[in-house]
Order: C-alpha cells, then sequence, then structure tokens
C-alpha cells in the first residue's frame, strides 16, 4: 500500500493539472502542441537528514516522482515560468505528497539550467507527533523546490531536483520533509 490516502493525491494532483494549466500557445494553435511541455520521472531519497529539516524521522525509502510541467507562461529575469504539478509516492505507505508550483528555469551556458520553484504541496502524513513520523502540522504545506539540470539533446534531459515541504510555522508542528535525487525529463 502506498499510502492511506493514495487516491486522495492522485486526485488532488489531476485537479491540480487541469486548473493550472495554460491556454494553448498562438504556435499550438493547431493542436499540435498540447498544453504540456515536458514530464519527469525521479527516484527521490525520502526525509533526507541533514538538509533544510535538519533531521530524519521516517524508514529511508526511494520513493518514485512524477512531474508534469506545462508550456512557459511568461519571463523574468533571464528566465522562464513554468507551470509544474507533480506527485511523490512513498513505496513504504508513509509520506506521499502532491503538488503544484511555479518554476522559474533559466538556461546556464548551452546545455546546463536551473529551476526554482514555489507553490502548495497535499500529503498523506502525520500532522501531530507520532513515533517514526514527521508531524508536519497541516496537510497543505509550502513546497519551495531547486534544480540543477544537464540537457542531453533537444529532447532529453538529466537533474539533480531537491524539494522541501513545510508550514513555515504557522501551525504547532512544523518539522519538516526533505527529498533530494534524480530525475530524467524528456521535453515533447
Amino acid at each position: 500500500m502506498i499510502g492511506r490516502h493514495f487516491t486522495q493525491l492522485i486526485a488532488v494532483a489531476f485537479g491540480a493539472m487541469i486548473a493550472c494549466a495554460p491556454a494553448a500557445r498562438a504556435d499550438d494553435a493547431n493542436g499540435s502542441g498540447g498544453l504540456i511541455s515536458e514530464i519527469k520521472l525521479g527516484a527521490l531519497l525520502h526525509d533526507v537528514p541533514g538538509l533544510w529539516s535538519h533531521f530524519q524521522l521516517e524508514r529511508t525509502a526511494i520513493d518514485a516522482n512524477l512531474e508534469v510541467l506545462f508550456h512557459p507562461v511568461g519571463s523574468v529575469i533571464g528566465g522562464e515560468l513554468r507551470p509544474a504539478v507533480g506527485v511523490t509516492l512513498n513505496p513504504n505507505g508513509e509520506t506521499s505528497k502532491a503538488y503544484v508550483d511555479l518554476r522559474w528555469q533559466a538556461a546556464i551556458g548551452r546545455s546546463w539550467y536551473v529551476a526554482l520553484g514555489m507553490g502548495a504541496a497535499y500529503h498523506n502524513g502525520e500532522l501531530d507527533l507520532v513515533p517514526g513520523r514527521k508531524a508536519l502540522g497541516s496537510h497543505f504545506l509550502f513546497h519551495p523546490s531547486l534544480e540543477i539540470g544537464l540537457n542531453l539533446n533537444e529532447h532529453n534531459n538529466v537533474s539533480l531536483f531537491f524539494d522541501h515541504m513545510s508550514n513555515w510555522n504557522t501551525q504547532r508542528y512544523n518539522e519538516g520533509m526533505d527529498t533530494l535525487g534524480l530525475r530524467y525529463g524528456y521535453r515533447f
């Protein structure tokens, strides 16, 4: 069992995907491009100690990550703003999440890129203190992320991805959780 609220996580991810989908670009008017510009698949270490959250409570595992990136909705400070919707599933039935972000992505040289994201996550973890689990305080949390990637060619890329989720001390408990790992991306 992936988690107690697996169907809720999937419903939130797909609902967010529909809600955040920008209108088709002018060059996609014939319908050939669609709304989605890229899909990413990743393997992320679960509840990594020593990062933003500082400590680990949940069991070490490799979480599966799936993310959909939409076409850019604007440009700012030398980069593009892209909506992203994703889900990270824990194989042990511990904390999994669905998230929606606005991602700023900029090229570094010819092949590298950096992306910074901010959004919201919904998780199926614990809110209060429970042995062996993080007390996250609220089901809806802030979701910052950082990605550094290498474009292999026009369609394929690989990246190092970090994300965090916490309520930023708006609730009684705020133990936060970090994931870190590798992702493969395919651009359409």
